[in-house]
């Protein structure tokens, strides 16, 4: 199985912050931009058309807008906490 990672857009009025699970609104161009380059990418590749975003709306509002383009979406995808390790 091959897994394409998308990175969601930046949240706006968030420079030097730390956001983690704060649920923080996108301008709504990146959004429709990074949907377009996702569809682009999806129809190019063959890829399977089932896209998978967390609740969050910087992600979930990416899948709503690929919903209204015949995407599924899923949106059970939680946020990762990762933690760093000393040593490692």
């Amino acid at each position: 199985m091959i897994l394409y990672i998308w990175r969601h857009p930046k949240p706006m009025n968030t420079e030097g912050i730390c956001i983690g699970q704060t649920d923080i609104g996108v301008d709504k161009r990146k959004l429709k931009r990074l949907a377009n380059k996702i569809e682009r990418f999806v129809r190019l590749h063959h890829s399977p058309k089932t896209i998978w975003v967390s609740p969050l709306q910087r992600s979930l509002k990416v899948g709503q807008i690929l919903a209204q383009r015949s995407l599924s979406v899923e949106s059970h995808l939680n946020w990762l906490r990762f933690i760093s390790v000393s040593g490692w």
